[in-house]
């Protein structure tokens, strides 16, 4: 059986190419390292995620995590600091450790579960280490307490007002600390990014929970990721990697043009193992629209949503027009397609167009069994 490390270092390109590989007919273990360097900053934990969920549904033989680890619990508590740590222990068919003896789930996760239970009493001090915040959602046959976790009110999501206040509990006590909150205040408003997390939160409730024909997944994750982290010029040029794309280059510049020797992000990230919006989003327009970047330049047009509820369609506008107003860098990956848009001017139009959509080699359109 191939052996596939993943390093702790990882780039874009280097993810999509490990993808490649992971997706064929011959089996693979993965071998996962205890964390990735600076938690995956600027969206590398989400790509590593989605690798992950890319080989659970498309690669046809058993998903054994083959780890570094030791067999004791404790070993793996490093890797249970991470939600792609967890992702990754929760939803493999099998986890061996570094002598290949087979592990007990339950064992590797202990302290993945002692987390999870502080983010659902909501002592958010105790949950991760400083400034990282992961929210799991896990669903498979033997654990379906995903709608039990944080931001649900039974199997609803969480009204915005009280979203809003748990989202500044966060902030002050986890992301930012009470001494830097009113820096970060000052920089982004807090109340719309609340807003934002909860649209799209809304969005992972309504699309990635279900297939094409509307039934719940019975093997799933979702999560939203939030960090405040400083990183390197170092950590950006191997962030870029030896491919990095024209709208990483674009942010790159824009941060190696200062004078800082650390960069402070907000960085937030949402995944989630569903469809895909294209593929959802064409039942809605089975005759209509035959091109799926037409329905990729539709799902981010304001008013547009795959559900038929007249309140809905909000969610990407509000994200994008958020991310221009702050220069930021915004990067989707869905089905066999790349959308990116980086902001240099915060006077530039707060939209995608077909110059922001990259085929990929890879169709992340996941198969459900």
């Amino acid at each position: 059986m191939k052996n596939l490390p993943i390093s702790p270092r990882q780039s874009f390109s280097n993810l999509e190419k490990l993808m490649i590989e992971l997706i064929g007919d011959e089996p693979v273990k993965i071998r996962l390292p205890k964390s990735l360097e600076n938690n995956g900053a600027l969206g590398i934990e989400v790509a590593v995620i989605q690798m992950l969920g890319t080989w659970l549904r498309k690669n046809k033989h058993r998903k054994i995590l083959h780890s570094y680890q030791k067999s004791s619990p404790d070993s793996f508590k490093s890797l249970c600091s991470s939600t792609y740590g967890i992702a990754a222990l929760a939803m493999s068919d099998e986890i061996w450790d570094d002598e290949k003896n087979k592990l007990k789930r339950k064992d590797v996760l202990k302290h993945a579960i002692d987390t999870i239970e502080a983010l659902r009493e909501n002592r958010f001090k105790d949950a991760f280490k400083s400034r990282y915040l992961g929210v799991p959602y896990i669903k498979t046959p033997n654990y379906d307490r995903e709608l039990e976790m944080l931001f649900y009110n039974n199997n609803e999501i969480i009204q915005s007002d009280a979203f809003s206040r748990k989202f500044e509990k966060i902030i002050e006590d986890k992301i930012a600390g009470f001494i830097q909150k009113r820096s970060l205040h000052e920089t982004i408003n807090i109340d719309e990014l609340s807003i934002l997390l909860w649209e799209i939160l809304k969005n992972t409730h309504d699309h990635g929970r279900h297939t094409k024909s509307g039934d719940v997944l019975s093997n799933n994750f979702r999560s939203i990721i939030i960090q405040h982290r400083s990183v390197t010029h170092k950590y950006i040029k191997q962030w870029l990697g030896e491919d990095p794309s024209e709208m990483q280059l674009l942010f790159a510049e824009n941060w190696n043009n200062t004078d800082f020797q650390t960069i402070p992000f907000l960085d937030i990230s949402v995944i989630d193992f569903g469809e895909g919006f294209i593929g959802l989003a064409q039942n809605k327009f089975k005759t209509e629209l035959n091109d799926d970047l037409e329905l990729i330049l539709r799902c981010c047009t304001a008013g547009w949503s795959r559900l038929f509820e007249p309140s809905r369609g909000q969610g990407l506008t509000k994200v994008l027009k958020a991310i221009q107003k702050n220069k930021g860098w915004l990067r989707i990956r869905t089905g066999k397609y790349l959308i990116e848009k980086t902001f240099v001017n915060n006077s530039d139009p707060a939209e995608i167009t077909r110059d922001d959509i990259k085929e990929m080699d890879v169709d992340l359109s996941l198969i459900h069994i």
